[in-house]
């Protein structure tokens, strides 16, 4: 096992940024970047998809009005897709109706923050969702090794069962003295 020292800072957290407005997207980044995030960019739905399931990403943050796939969908398709449904969503959208916002958060996002948008309330945003995952993550993480535990006790129940009922069956013909009839 490696050890390192505690002087040495953790890797940053991977965020994808999707806007088709490339103001934003350059803004977003720079801070996000100031802020020790790892950014990767993509200005429509197809490319954020692509790079959603191939670099991983700790955490999304898409505007709705995307060309190709809209954010909307986006959101659908990261949620459905095994490598990335529990990836931290956030919408930054212009779409400040109350409809496009409830349905902003059907499709799976886990904030909808609506433009304009600073900088700082989105890191607040992210900090928040992430902090909340790794949060699930750790409960999750307990969950399984307990479940096994249980299932290890489980089996260590059924075997002694298992020799138990092997036993009976076997003295079941003998008398009490342990000898079946006919023997010496």
């Amino acid at each position: 096992m490696q050890v390192f020292p505690a002087s040495v800072p953790p890797a940053p957290t991977r965020a994808l940024l999707v806007d088709s407005d490339r103001d934003s997207l350059q803004m977003y980044t720079e801070y996000l970047q100031r802020a020790a995030f790892e950014v990767f960019e993509a200005e429509d739905g197809r490319e954020a998809l692509a790079k959603a399931i191939s670099r991983r990403p700790g955490i999304i943050v898409t505007e709705t009005q995307l060309p190709g796939i809209d954010g909307f969908h986006l959101c659908e398709l990261l949620r459905a897709d095994l490598f990335t449904r529990a990836t931290p969503i956030i919408v930054v959208t212009a779409d400040a109706y109350p409809p496009d916002l409830v349905r902003a958060e059907r499709a799976g996002a886990d904030v909808v923050l609506t433009k304009p948008c600073l900088p700082e309330q989105l890191l607040e945003a992210i900090r928040g969702c992430l902090k909340k995952s790794a949060e699930l993550r750790a409960r999750a993480t307990a969950v399984r090794l307990d479940a096994g535990r249980q299932i290890a006790r489980a089996g260590v129940q059924l075997e002694r069962s298992r020799r138990l009922r092997k036993l009976a069956q076997g003295s079941a013909g003998c008398p009490p003295g342990g000898k079946a009839e006919g023997q010496s």
